[in-house]
């Protein structure tokens, strides 16, 4: 168990380096940062440094800390893309009016979405109303085939989404 008398014979020394070596230190650092950049520097086998080191590793409030070295890898904060959901395939009938459904995308990061953009990608051509709204209409043509529809969608903060297909069986 590290006493602290232990403590302050370690950090004496240490506390003298910073007068001492101060250009070597980062300005904005905080007391531990400098202790455990000073230990790695100074005297990185001593018993003192060792074992409060070690100590602290230990403790369960280290994580924060952790967090805050300059040397240890933090964690990246990624963007996360929303998700559109072209919904499910539909058969209609030739001439029937259809409407697609992109009510299920959604925004994964808290935000909301904020556009949608459909297009058709295959199939006999057909003049698509409401391209940039969730739930778009078309007439199917007059003939046996098979249409399919891409949708992207855009959130909040501006990340856009992979695109979501379906298919509509005209038959």
């Amino acid at each position: 168990m590290l006493e602290f008398k232990d403590c302050i014979v370690g950090i004496v020394p240490i506390l003298l380096m910073l007068v001492i070596v101060p250009p070597v230190f980062a300005t904005g650092t905080t007391p531990w940062q400098l202790f455990q950049q000073l230990c790695r520097y100074v005297s990185p086998s001593s018993p003192q440094c060792q074992l409060y080191l070690q100590q602290l590793q230990q403790a369960p409030f280290y994580q924060p800390f952790q967090q805050q070295q300059p040397f240890i890898q933090t964690q990246q904060q990624s963007t996360s893309l929303p998700i559109a959901n072209a919904g499910a395939p539909q058969t209609v009938n030739q001439s029937s009016f259809v409407t697609l459904s992109g009510t299920g995308s959604f925004a994964t990061n808290g935000g909301t979405i904020v556009s949608y953009s459909w297009v058709q990608t295959s199939g006999t051509a057909v003049s698509l109303n409401g391209a940039n709204t969730a739930n778009p209409t078309f007439t199917a043509p007059t003939a046996t085939t098979s249409l399919t529809f891409s949708l992207t969608v855009t959130d909040s903060t501006g990340a856009v989404s992979s695109p979501s297909t379906v298919v509509i069986t005209v038959s």
